[in-house]
């Protein structure tokens, strides 16, 4: 299954955001496929192109990848589960929230309604993110040159969903012009995804 991101009408960035979601027996397979269009200047003074938005992915906080809060702030990509009575019950209803950063780190968390009872989600098997095989640095340069894409793949244990099998991703792409928020739908003049109308375009796995 394949879907289409929109950035937030308050976004500077353009560009386009994918995620391709296949659930097998015992893992959700998660790819979120980044592109970003530079806005190029002319500079006259020096007689060369310059770009002026670039993807900022932030650093391995650690040796390796681990769990860590607030990665939401940078470049990160999420996913939240909701419950059945997220889709039937206007007040909402218990939901997960995942983050998964591109230098592999990640998060959990479980809420009893938006934004109520929020906690860390305890995990039997830590997912398994990492950036493009084929990007050493996480970034790819694609014709056209002015273009820059990011790969992200997760692994996440079906266990972590059992129970919550509506499905919402979502992205927080930070860049050089600054930050911008992607989903399926939007609702509000501020980016919001724990609201919950996000649930009524959830994608329902089984």
């Amino acid at each position: 299954m394949r879907l289409e991101l929109t950035a937030h009408p308050a976004a500077a960035t353009t560009g386009r955001v994918a995620v391709k979601l296949i659930a097998a027996q015992n893992v959700l397979h998660l790819v979120y496929d980044i592109e970003v269009y530079d806005i190029e200047v002319y500079d006259i003074e020096v007689h060369d192109i310059e770009a002026v938005d670039a993807i900022v992915v932030p650093p391995l906080r650690a040796a390796s990848a681990q769990r860590h809060d607030e990665l939401w702030r940078h470049t990160c990509c999420e996913l939240f589960a909701g419950s059945a009575a997220c889709v039937s019950n206007s007040a909402g209803g218990p939901y997960r929230e995942f983050n998964f950063a591109p230098s592999g780190d990640w998060a959990a968390y479980a809420f009893d309604s938006p934004r109520c009872g929020m906690r860390p989600l305890t995990l039997e098997t830590a997912p398994c993110v990492r950036a493009s095989d084929t990007a050493a640095a996480a970034l790819v340069r694609e014709a056209p040159a002015n273009s820059q894409r990011l790969s992200l793949k997760v692994e996440l244990p079906r266990s972590a969903v059992d129970g919550y099998p509506f499905l919402w991703p979502t992205v927080v792409l930070e860049t050089t012009r600054g930050i911008s928020y992607w989903a399926l739908r939007h609702h509000g003049a501020q980016a919001d995804f724990h609201r919950t109308e996000n649930f009524l375009t959830a994608v329902g796995v089984t």
